[in-house]
Protein backbone atom coordinates (compact mmCIF):
# COMPACT_ATOMS: atom_id res chain seq x y z
CA UNK A 1 0.00 0.00 0.00
CA UNK A 2 1.37 3.40 -0.96
CA UNK A 3 1.81 6.16 1.57
CA UNK A 4 -0.59 9.09 1.34
CA UNK A 5 0.81 12.03 -0.60
CA UNK A 6 0.90 15.59 0.70
CA UNK A 7 -1.96 16.34 -1.70
CA UNK A 8 -3.98 13.43 -0.25
CA UNK A 9 -3.44 14.72 3.27
CA UNK A 10 -4.33 18.29 2.27
CA UNK A 11 -7.52 17.09 0.55
CA UNK A 12 -8.49 15.03 3.59
CA UNK A 13 -7.82 17.96 5.95
CA UNK A 14 -10.01 20.19 3.77
CA UNK A 15 -12.87 17.68 4.00
CA UNK A 16 -12.45 17.22 7.77
CA UNK A 17 -12.45 20.98 8.41
CA UNK A 18 -15.25 21.83 5.94
CA UNK A 19 -17.61 19.16 7.26
CA UNK A 20 -16.74 19.53 10.95
CA UNK A 21 -15.69 15.92 11.47
CA UNK A 22 -15.26 15.45 15.26
CA UNK A 23 -13.07 12.33 15.16
CA UNK A 24 -10.88 10.39 12.76
CA UNK A 25 -9.59 6.87 13.23
CA UNK A 26 -6.45 4.81 12.82
CA UNK A 27 -6.53 1.34 11.28
CA UNK A 28 -4.89 -1.19 13.59
CA UNK A 29 -2.41 -2.57 11.06
CA UNK A 30 -1.34 0.73 9.48
CA UNK A 31 1.19 3.28 10.72
CA UNK A 32 -0.80 6.11 12.37
CA UNK A 33 1.47 8.93 11.08
CA UNK A 34 -0.86 9.98 8.27
CA UNK A 35 -3.90 10.18 10.54
CA UNK A 36 -1.86 12.13 13.09
CA UNK A 37 -0.77 14.53 10.32
CA UNK A 38 -4.40 15.08 9.29
CA UNK A 39 -5.45 15.76 12.89
CA UNK A 40 -2.57 18.19 13.48
CA UNK A 41 -3.20 20.08 10.23
CA UNK A 42 -6.91 20.39 11.03
CA UNK A 43 -6.05 21.73 14.50
CA UNK A 44 -3.70 24.28 12.92
CA UNK A 45 -6.67 25.46 10.86
CA UNK A 46 -8.72 25.93 14.03
CA UNK A 47 -10.73 22.71 13.88
CA UNK A 48 -10.71 20.49 16.95
CA UNK A 49 -10.60 16.93 15.64
CA UNK A 50 -9.58 14.03 17.82
CA UNK A 51 -8.09 10.69 16.93
CA UNK A 52 -11.01 8.58 18.08
CA UNK A 53 -9.15 5.30 18.41
CA UNK A 54 -8.15 2.31 16.33
CA UNK A 55 -10.43 0.35 14.01
CA UNK A 56 -10.02 -3.21 12.78
CA UNK A 57 -10.31 -3.87 9.06
CA UNK A 58 -7.49 -6.08 7.78
CA UNK A 59 -7.09 -8.13 10.95
CA UNK A 60 -8.99 -9.27 14.00
CA UNK A 61 -7.97 -8.17 17.49
CA UNK A 62 -5.44 -9.98 19.61
CA UNK A 63 -6.35 -13.46 20.83
CA UNK A 64 -8.35 -13.20 24.04
CA UNK A 65 -9.63 -9.68 23.27
CA UNK A 66 -13.25 -8.84 22.53
CA UNK A 67 -12.18 -8.18 18.90
CA UNK A 68 -10.67 -11.62 18.25
CA UNK A 69 -13.80 -12.82 16.39
CA UNK A 70 -15.67 -11.24 13.48
CA UNK A 71 -18.63 -10.30 15.71
CA UNK A 72 -16.24 -8.92 18.31
CA UNK A 73 -14.36 -6.91 15.69
CA UNK A 74 -17.61 -5.36 14.43
CA UNK A 75 -18.67 -4.64 18.02
CA UNK A 76 -15.29 -3.06 18.88
CA UNK A 77 -15.37 -0.87 15.76
CA UNK A 78 -18.98 0.18 16.41
CA UNK A 79 -18.17 1.04 20.02
CA UNK A 80 -15.08 3.04 19.02
CA UNK A 81 -16.92 4.99 16.31
CA UNK A 82 -19.95 5.65 18.53
CA UNK A 83 -18.10 6.69 21.66
CA UNK A 84 -15.41 8.86 20.00
CA UNK A 85 -17.76 11.83 19.42
CA UNK A 86 -19.47 11.26 22.78
CA UNK A 87 -22.22 8.84 21.79
CA UNK A 88 -23.60 6.00 23.87
CA UNK A 89 -23.71 2.45 22.60
CA UNK A 90 -27.13 0.83 23.11
CA UNK A 91 -27.37 -2.66 24.62
CA UNK A 92 -26.72 -5.51 22.23
CA UNK A 93 -29.74 -7.40 20.86
CA UNK A 94 -31.01 -10.44 22.74
CA UNK A 95 -29.65 -12.71 19.99
CA UNK A 96 -26.13 -11.79 21.15
CA UNK A 97 -26.85 -12.24 24.87
CA UNK A 98 -24.60 -15.29 25.30
CA UNK A 99 -21.71 -13.61 23.49
CA UNK A 100 -22.24 -10.38 25.45
CA UNK A 101 -22.33 -12.25 28.76
CA UNK A 102 -19.03 -13.97 27.93
CA UNK A 103 -17.41 -10.53 27.56
CA UNK A 104 -19.29 -8.80 30.38
CA UNK A 105 -21.21 -6.53 28.00
CA UNK A 106 -24.81 -5.32 28.41
CA UNK A 107 -27.47 -6.87 26.19
CA UNK A 108 -31.20 -6.43 25.80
Amino acid sequence: MAEASVADIRETVDAVVETGVPAIFVETTINPRTVQAVAEAARQRGHAVEIGGALYSDALGETGSVADTYIGMIFANTRTITEAPGGDLPPLPAELADWAEEWGLPSA
